[in-house]
């Protein structure tokens, strides 16, 4: 991809180096961009190449891990899968679900707010994340938060930074608050023949006692159900699912080490798509079934999309000839004005970012400009 990269590229070792680098920039009056393993690049949209790109590809590792008091500290160059894996040998767990997480950092994780299907139990990275340090510019660094899950201490800054995509400082240490890994885990994966069965269906399980780690509807079809408990209560909850799913659905139960196989394919499958065009819509929790509905009846390009009903958080993934880079700009604003025709027959309104966090507007922005105008 073009842009947001570095006209050089810097790796650091270490939080001094990342201080006398960010000085000397100040200094010549050059842009920095930092940047972990380039999972995200064009998550907070498009710019020309900074002077700097700061890789903190070489600052990853494990800096402090307690684990009686279930907190650990980490480089923001770390893995993520790395870390879930070291910490896996306690017991232990982030609990938060980036997608792609071997191909993410732990500092893209947090500076991108990036979540998957588990939010719907877990949340996302400013449920989690107690403690960083932030180094500035002007060669301050910048401690927020600690490294104890309770601190009442001062403003609780750590928010202002997560999902910020690296525009207000450069990220050296970051501590989360740790969860014991499930006993047990399972997935039902319930198909329905007759979408208008959906919203009944999660309706009541909303209503319900059940406490589901995930509530994913993929195109309109499948509703992907995690319980994750001890295995008791969890045969518990897919015994509610399999005798309150309308006679017409199907519910296909795994377990154990298959249902992360089925994730990690859920999140392989998102990207397979040639060079997708991929719109991340938040609505009101029930409104990602009209998300989608309103998504199945575009008809110009390839679409596969899911939304969970229990965060609002839906991502469309739109592909195939017209939807390639070529045709981006041929393709973004019709695509998104039918969406925004859609939209307003489903009497609730989509927001998109005004421009990227990073400065001017790029192309994305003007679509959603243009789209926000034309509705």
């Amino acid at each position: 991809m073009k842009g947001n990269k570095g006209k050089k590229r810097y790796e650091p070792l270490s939080e001094e180096e990342v201080v006398h680098l960010l000085q000397e920039a100040q200094t010549k009056k050059q842009t920095v961009i930092p940047t972990g393993n380039g999972s995200k690049r064009g998550f907070g949209g498009v710019t020309e190449d900074a002077d700097i790109e700061l890789s903190l590809k070489n600052m990853n590792r494990i800096l402090e891990h307690s684990a009686g008091d279930m907190t650990v500290t980490v480089q923001p160059g770390a893995n993520f899968q790395d870390v879930q894996d070291q910490l896996a040998e306690y017991k232990q767990m982030i609990p938060i679900d980036p997608y792609r997480p071997a191909d993410a950092t732990i500092g893209g994780v947090i500076a991108s707010n990036d979540s998957g299907p588990k939010r719907a139990l877990y949340g996302s990275a400013r449920d989690h994340v107690i403690g960083l340090r932030v180094a500035h510019p002007s060669g301050e660094v910048l401690r927020s938060g600690g490294k104890v899950v309770k601190n009442v201490a001062g403003y609780d800054m750590n928010k202002l930074f997560i999902g910020s995509m690296g525009t207000l400082g450069v990220m050296t240490e970051c501590t989360f608050k740790l969860r014991p890994i499930p006993k047990f885990t399972a997935l039902c994966v319930v198909t329905f023949s007759d979408p208008d069965a959906l919203r009944p269906f999660l309706v009541e399980l909303l209503n319900s006692y059940m406490e589901p780690v995930t509530l994913e509807v993929v195109n309109l079809r499948d509703v992907l159900i995690t319980f994750e408990d001890v295995e008791e209560a969890v045969h518990a909850q897919i015994e509610w699912v399999n005798t309150h799913v309308p006679n017409s659905a199907t519910v296909d139960t795994r377990t154990g080490t298959d249902v992360h196989t089925y994730w990690r394919s859920f999140n392989d499958l998102s990207f397979t798509h040639n060079d997708p065009i991929i719109l991340k819509v938040g609505t009101k929790n029930m409104h990602v079934l009209d998300v989608l509905r309103n998504c199945k009846r575009l008809t110009d390009v390839d679409v596969y999309a899911h939304g969970g009903v229990a965060h609002g958080l839906s991502r469309i993934y739109l592909s195939g000839d017209t939807a390639t880079s070529s045709g981006r700009s041929k393709t973004c604003v019709p695509m998104l004005s039918k969406l925004g025709a859609m939209r307003r027959s489903s009497m609730h309104r989509w927001t998109f970012a005004k421009r990227s966090p990073h400065g001017e507007s790029p192309l994305l922005y003007e679509t959603a400009r243009r789209y926000q105008t034309s509705t």
